[in-house]
């Protein structure tokens, strides 16, 4: 999933910036990355809401690296159904569905 991470949006200022040495706006990045991230988050109160503050690591930050963008996914042509390759592929719930029909 792609999210905006241009240099004005929240997600790159107080998350991206501050949790990923190197990283640039607009960059591709995969934030499933941070997943099991040790941190430390300062939290401010405004009219009964809690918002973060501000977000440290407290361990060092991941670098950013081309191995951390986005792997564009490849457009693959659907297959015939007649292939012997694909049809051990389809999951047990969607063989009920087409067996149905």
């Amino acid at each position: 999933m792609r999210f905006n991470v241009g240099e004005k949006s929240n997600l790159y200022k107080k998350y991206l910036a501050k949790l990923v040495e190197g990283i640039i706006p607009d960059a591709d990045f995969d934030i499933d990355h941070l997943r099991g991230m040790k941190i430390k988050t300062l939290w401010e109160e405004s009219n009964d809401f809690q918002n973060i503050e501000s977000i440290f690591p407290l361990d060092k930050k991941i670098s950013y690296t081309e191995e951390l963008a986005i792997q564009e996914e490849t457009e693959v042509s659907p297959a015939s159904e007649s292939s012997e390759e694909t049809k051990g592929d389809t999951p047990s719930w969607a063989k009920e569905i087409l067996d149905e029909e």
